[in-house]
């Protein structure tokens, strides 16, 4: 039988705990502009008025704060387009087989998983390994590469922190001021970031630092190199290859505006990657928590002794402290929803299954953002209870 009197836990013990840990105080979030020195979402007011800036901006600074704040994943989707049609000229986006469809990251994504097995890649000598020679070789695309680290990372954290606030004001959502100070603060770091990305990748668009693309004879010294039987000399040959236009790209990229404050921000950044690992091996352990998610011989034997209404409260807890790790994660608040659906009621559980939805770009009074959409069974089950719950 459900307990429909239990006390349901919310981010907020945690969400303290972590304002702690990363050195933010309400008295410095008054005062705090974006990393960049643009000006900020966060220190607008408390966690209402942060949401009511993202719907109904009303002075000119919010208006274009909004604009720019939303409009920063089309800006940046622009510049990789830029990027890949120049790079394409220079033979660096083989990866790509429909420019359509695929990104520079993808060819970036493709590269990276060859180049972890470069000679013997190169050894075959087929196109894919004159595509690889050409990334290898052109600090077009090195720099390039460089740039966009983390960007897939930063441009979540921007939507998925818009998301959660703008249906604090139009949905269900609940966020207090300490959970508010948070994913704003998060959503001004990653701003910041690629607002510094976008200034990059005009220069470079602009820039010929490159060179003439890589020649057909220079990929044919590459390939040599790397069927060479011996190790020793084969190592010796492929770095003496390999080592001057790395050095370049590692020279340029260090003098990029966004380089420059990953490294301001790298304390905080290297904390928000210690917390997402926490947050992701939390999925793990809730998979075994919440009965049904997975079948129930794959459940370790302490797990199945439990009631299922200690199951549902385990779960919460490590839903809600993962949340606190990673307040952008659909998974987390999808169990935060389920577990509180169990231990609570449909009134608490609803604004739960509303962030899940937000996080998943569903709206449940906009048909438009799920119509003709093949919903997975968990935003069909999100849906539902926002719409017909509570």
């Amino acid at each position: 039988m459900r307990r429909r009197d239990l006390v349901v836990p919310s981010l907020s013990a945690a969400v303290a705990l972590s304002l702690v840990l990363v050195g933010i105080s309400p008295v410095q979030e008054d005062e705090l502009r974006a990393p960049d020195g643009r000006p900020a979402l966060a220190g607008r007011g408390n966690a209402q008025e942060l949401g009511r800036v993202l719907v109904r901006p009303r002075t000119a600074e919010e208006k274009e704060l909004v604009g720019g704040l939303f409009g920063l994943e089309a800006a940046v989707e622009l510049r990789l387009a830029l990027a890949a049609r120049k790079l394409r000229e220079r033979g660096c986006m083989g990866f790509v087989e429909d420019p359509a469809t695929e990104t520079l990251t993808d060819q970036i994504a493709r590269f990276d998983e060859l180049a972890s097995r470069t000679a013997t890649e190169l050894a075959v000598g087929d196109e894919r390994a004159r595509y690889l020679g050409v990334c290898l070789l052109d600090p077009a695309f090195g720099v390039r590469r460089a740039a966009l680290s983390g960007v897939d990372r930063e441009l979540l954290e921007v939507r998925a922190g818009l998301a959660i606030v703008r249906a604090s004001q139009a949905g269900f959502v609940l966020l207090d001021q300490g959970e508010a100070v948070v994913i704003a603060r998060r959503v001004d770091q990653s701003a910041a970031l690629l607002r510094t990305l976008i200034s990059d990748m005009d220069l470079l668009d602009a820039s010929d630092f490159a060179g003439e693309p890589i020649s057909e004879e220079a990929i044919d010294a590459l390939i040599a190199a790397a069927r060479t039987s011996e190790v020793s000399e084969r190592e010796r040959l492929l770095s003496g290859l390999l080592d001057p236009p790395k050095d370049m790209v590692m020279r340029m990229a260090g003098s990029l505006s966004a380089t420059r404050l990953r490294v301001a921000l790298s304390a905080e950044l290297a904390l928000r990657s210690v917390s997402l690992k926490k947050a992701a091996g939390r999925v793990l352990e809730l998979d075994r928590l919440i009965p049904g998610r997975i079948p129930e011989e794959l459940v370790p034997a302490e797990i199945r002794k439990m009631s299922k209404l200690e199951r549902h409260q385990l779960a919460l807890r490590h839903a809600t402290e993962g949340l606190a790790e990673d307040p952008f994660s659909p998974e987390l608040t999808f169990y935060a929803a389920l577990a509180t659906a169990w231990v609570g009621d449909p009134v608490r559980s609803r604004p739960w299954f509303d962030r899940y939805l937000a996080l998943r770009g569903i709206r449940a009074h906009d048909h438009r953002t799920y119509q003709g959409r093949k919903l997975e069974p968990d935003e069909q089950t999100a849906l539902d209870e926002v719409q017909h719950g509570g």
